[in-house]
């Protein structure tokens, strides 16, 4: 039987294959609830900041994790920052079991975020205003498509964390610099709509 070698805390164990396929099916099992979970704790404080973003974003050293205006960018934050905080923790927690999670990560956040600014600016572009209760809408089920991508790919991952990382890292330097200086372009300004 062809034998692995499972490196964990410096110290190497023979791990066969179907012993190291059962442990990732028994990751995989047990992480539906704790994604489902930190996505859920993480994500109502995301919202809960989101109504009290008026107050918030006032506070400068804060203001990078509210959104501070009603563009479409600034929306994303709620569903980027618990996302992209998950991904590395959960980096961390499985280690070497599920190979590129944060490469998965990257892949499903790109995803729930274009999803929701496509679905921004079409249901704002039929209604002719931005509606709150949609706003919400959109978010959560970006957030639902973005557990169930999650769940589907963890395990086949082809690609290494580091790609991710740097997806992820990058996002979230851009969403630091564009709260203080962002870009004259629709995707950062308001939208106004005139009929």
């Amino acid at each position: 039987m062809h034998i692995l070698l499972y490196h964990k805390h410096k110290e190497a164990a023979a791990m066969s294959v179907t012993d190291r396929a059962a442990a990732r099916a028994h990751i995989l099992r047990k992480t539906i609830w704790w994604d489902a979970g930190v996505l859920l704790l993480l994500a109502v404080p995301g919202m809960l900041c989101y109504w009290y973003a008026p107050v918030l974003r006032n506070i400068p050293a804060i203001a990078w994790l509210v959104p501070v205006n009603g563009s479409p960018w600034e929306q994303l934050k709620p569903l980027f920052w618990p996302v992209c905080i998950t991904a590395f923790v959960r980096q961390f927690c499985t280690g070497k079991l599920q190979r590129g999670i944060l490469t998965t990560y990257a892949g499903a956040t790109l995803q729930a975020l274009a999803g929701f600014v496509a679905g921004y600016y079409v249901a704002n572009g039929i209604w002719g205003k931005e509606i709150p209760f949609l706003v919400l809408f959109l978010f959560w089920l970006n957030a639902a498509v973005l557990l169930v991508y999650l769940r589907r790919t963890a395990d086949h991952q082809q690609h290494g964390s580091w790609l991710g990382a740097v997806m992820l890292l990058m996002l979230a330097v851009c969403f630091i610099v564009f709260t203080y200086s962002p870009p004259q372009i629709g995707l950062f300004q308001e939208l106004c709509i005139s009929i």
